[in-house]
């Protein structure tokens, strides 16, 4: 028995939406990052998120606006986003 023939398709039609929230959240994630966007950063995270690094073997904790400040400031010459 198909879920989508049981509940009229119900079901898939929130899988869908499920897959094009996720789908959404990281283009605006990743369209950030590269872009430099304030506003598509933010609306990828909870607004009280904190984003987690490891560097150099130091785990660094980025509360959301200190990691959008690090990401926006970042020179956009081209020298590292090529």
């Amino acid at each position: 028995m198909s879920l989508g023939v049981a509940d009229g398709g119900q079901v898939e039609e929130r899988m869908d939406q499920g897959f094009n929230d996720v789908k959404a959240t990281l283009s605006d994630y990743f369209d950030g990052i590269y872009d430099g966007s304030e506003d598509k950063l933010r609306s990828a995270f909870h607004p009280s998120a904190h984003i987690y690094a490891a560097t150099d073997g130091a785990l660094i904790d980025y509360p959301l606006d200190a990691f959008v400040d690090r990401v926006t400031s970042r020179d956009r010459s081209g020298a590292e986003n090529p």
